[in-house]
């Protein structure tokens, strides 16, 4: 009896190992008319495996119980199926796929249809994005627009995370231009900070003949972002709540690491090859048992000393550095939102709250966020006033640095295993002690220390806007906007010992800054059809945008009592340092834009952007950013237009001019400093200005003692001729971005010339 069920166990363990592995699961694509459909994406939700489906329409890949596979196909809903013991093959029919080539986009002070695109536009599918547990909006769109790449750090929830569109740029500063509810911002934070339930649409501009309507501030590409107001709900108040929980884990990604002995097996083998003795380097950490024959060495035994510098309270151990400083985080996320409205009015009220509990020890990240948006149309839609309120307010405690300067996630990968976490008593944090380590601290002990440290942010982004329509087809707009940024930094460094490093000295520093922006646009536009065939679109506009920062910083030194609450600027009795300073720069515009449409086959685009910046010189103080661009609709000559292979096929080509102008606001100034003292030795000097006698104090009554007075040194020459980085840029292509016939698959064909960036989506309606 006691046999059998052993042997009933061992197989039910067999049956449940082998549904818990992948398996292979094929299936066939149809089309309403049960016809083969190629070129279908599959994808398996968790880990990202794809694959596509044949001119048969059949696919198969490698998935597990539990996990979802979607189906991605050109203009149509995807379909998402979780796989269960029971599924066997996947049989996927396909709905009659959406014509989205109606869809209206924005693309800058203005919309157009998508089919009468003429730069490249990606417009991305928001789906996926509001289904992301992480609440990072920006982090959501990796992968869904071709060529923007989302550059991540090691923060929580990747609150430092951005955008790059064409990759680094010359002039050092990267993030695109956004444009959310048409107030422009380069913090990339600004978006993150969007609720992703909230979002009505977003847009990536990524060609100059798109983007020149931005001018001096485009170079990087043009995220434009478009948020809800509530819509139409027929007077009847919906409320939606959205809750998740995720767990973040980095055990993937662990780098494999040597333990002690094999550590001191790579050690003796590199000293070996030198031609020197291992015990020379190694011989405090390590003993080296070996033939000592540099032509024919014999390693017979390592093992590590068994105290850490010789000394008994620090026993040598075998440390795992990632392990200790890594842990499992778990990220909770719930957002509510509740709109009512009807054909003339609207409103929407949303709260969202993210708690991440950080995947490196004593780390952790916090968000609230609330917003409203309101929209009104009066006098038989005639005028429409809307507002627009984003409020964000985010706590967090990130990685720290040691002694040296070095991050904690680096010490985890290069502190040597022999390391002990703690001493003897398990209390008391271990460190580096005697020859053969690195000045390097205990990165556990780091971040224990670190975690009083925090950084606030308090955002509000919004905007108020008119717009009028005096007559038929003519609309003057103005829209005013602000983005508000209050940050305050604390960091206090306690006094600690470790192994033989140490600080003496403990302090409190708080960094704050106060960041506005302003933007005031105005912009008249009109449309007018000619007759059936000629319509014509004129835009035109003026910005004024006003931007000021203030900068302060305060270092309190000596504090008597170690713990959180002493650590005030009352408290402590040592030195104090206050520094800070403010700038501002301001930015004046007018712009304009000509659409042509022929008949719904001929597309001439022109625009033109002229803007005055307070950061350039003299000499050029105003530059013009030119664009234009031309399409042809084949797809609707009459020898396309009846075709069962193509909706769309568009050839078309730009040029256009766009600036960078992140130089810095006082770079065109000529500075000068106040320096007290008779040379810059009395200051803290660097290596050069030590030998320099640059010091603004001077004796005018000859008797050089006392306080004397001070004058100012030039720190910076003038420069009338500084102005903006330029790009101009030229491109042209053929696409066939839409096909009928599901036995011919999906083609795109695209040549750029003379572009940084590919770009292989915008004028095409893709999924998945």
């Amino acid at each position: 009896m006691r046999k059998l069920l052993l042997i009933c166990s061992f197989l039910i363990l067999l049956i449940s190992e082998g549904y818990a592995q992948s398996r292979t699961i094929s299936g066939t694509v149809l089309d309403n008319s049960s016809k083969p459909i190629d070129g279908v994406t599959i994808v398996v939700v968790e880990t990202q495996k794809s694959t596509l489906s044949d001119a048969s329409g059949k696919f198969s890949i490698n998935v597990k119980n539990g996990q979802s596979v979607r189906f991605s196909y050109v203009g149509a809903k995807p379909i998402v199926i979780t796989i269960t013991a029971d599924t066997k093959t996947l049989d996927v029919i396909f709905k009659d796929a959406e014509n989205k080539l109606n869809e209206v986009v924005v693309t800058g002070y203005t919309s157009e249809r998508k089919k009468d695109l003429t730069g490249a536009v990606a417009v991305v599918d928001l789906a996926p994005v509001k289904n992301n547990s992480s609440g990072n909006t920006m982090q959501a769109l990796q992968g869904r627009v071709a060529g923007l790449y989302i550059e991540k750090d090691g923060s929580a929830n990747g609150a430092t995370s951005r955008i790059l569109i064409r990759g680094a740029n010359t002039l050092g500063n990267n993030n695109p231009l956004y444009i959310i509810d048409g107030i422009p911002t380069t913090r990339p934070e600004v978006f993150q900070n969007l609720s992703p339930s909230n979002i009505a649409s977003v847009q990536v501009l990524k060609d100059a003949s798109s983007e020149s309507i931005y001018g001096s501030r485009a170079s990087n590409g043009v995220v434009i972002v478009t948020t809800k107001n509530g819509g139409n709900t027929e007077g009847k108040v919906q409320f939606q709540f959205n809750n998740s929980t995720s767990i973040q884990s980095e055990k993937s990604l662990r780098f494999k690491m040597l333990n002690s002995v094999d550590r001191g097996r790579a050690l003796w083998q590199a000293s070996v090859n030198d031609g020197q003795d291992p015990a020379a380097g190694y011989g405090e950490i390590y003993n080296f048992d070996w033939n000592n024959n540099f032509s024919n060495p014999v390693l017979n035994s390592v093992t590590p000393k068994p105290f850490v510098g010789g000394d008994p309270n620090t026993p040598a151990g075998d440390t795992d550095w990632q392990s200790v400083l890594y842990k499992t985080a778990f990220v909770y996320n719930n957002d509510f939102t509740a709109s009512v409205g009807n054909k003339n009015s609207s409103i929407q009220i949303n709260f969202g709250n993210i708690k991440n509990t950080g995947l490196v020890r004593f780390t952790k990240y916090g968000r609230t966020t609330g917003s409203i948006n309101a929209i009104t149309r009066p006098f038989d839609g005639k005028v429409t006033f809307g507002v627009n309120i984003k409020i964000t307010n985010s706590n967090e405690t990130l990685t720290t640095t040691d002694l040296g300067g070095a991050t904690t996630p680096f010490l985890a990968v290069t502190l040597a295993p022999t390391i002990p976490v703690y001493q003897k008593d398990g209390v008391t944090y271990a460190g580096e002690s005697g020859a053969g380590y690195s000045d390097r601290n205990n990165p556990l002990h780091m971040q224990d220390l670190a975690k009083w440290n925090n950084a606030n942010r308090l955002n509000t982004f919004g905007n108020v806007f008119l717009e009028v329509q005096p007559i038929k087809n003519l609309y003057f707009r103005s829209n005013y906007g602000a983005d508000n940024a209050d940050y305050l930094s604390k960091v206090i460094t306690p006094t600690f010992s470790e192994g033989a490093l140490n600080r003496t000295t403990n302090s409190l520093f708080f960094d704050q800054n106060h960041y506005l922006s302003t933007t005031l646009s105005n912009t008249l536009r009109y449309s007018y059809d000619l007759n059936s065939k000629h319509h014509f679109k004129i835009l035109v506009g003026t910005e004024y945008i006003k931007t000021f920062t203030d900068f302060q910083t305060t270092l309190k030194q000596g504090y008597t009592i170690q713990t959180e609450d002493y650590f005030t600027l009352d408290a402590g009795t040592g030195n104090t340092i206050v520094t800070g300073r403010s700038i501002g720069n301001s930015l004046f515009s007018q712009f304009g834009r000509f659409d042509y449409n022929y008949a719904g086959k001929y597309l001439v685009s022109a625009t033109v952007r002229r803007d005055g910046s307070s950061r350039f010189g003299t000499n050029n103080q105003y530059g013009i950013f030119p664009s234009a661009s031309i399409g042809w609709k084949i797809d609707q000559e009459n020898f396309l237009k009846n075709s069962s292979i193509f909706s769309e096929l568009k050839l078309r080509a730009g040029v256009g001019r766009v600036g960078n102008q992140e130089i810095g606001d006082l770079s065109r100034y000529l500075l000068y400093n106040t320096r007290y003292g008779t040379t810059q030795n009395q200051l803290t000097p660097g290596f050069w200005e030590q030998y320099m006698n640059v010091g603004t104090a001077y004796s005018l009554s000859g008797a050089n003692t006392g306080a004397l007075p001070s004058g100012f040194v030039q720190t910076q020459a003038a420069n009338p001729a500084l102005k903006w980085e330029t790009t101009d840029e030229t491109k042209h292509g053929v696409g066939l971005c839409y096909i009928k016939r599901q036995n011919l698959g999906f083609i795109r064909l695209f040549y750029p010339e003379n572009h940084r960036h590919p770009d292989y989506s915008s004028g095409c309606v893709r999924t998945g």
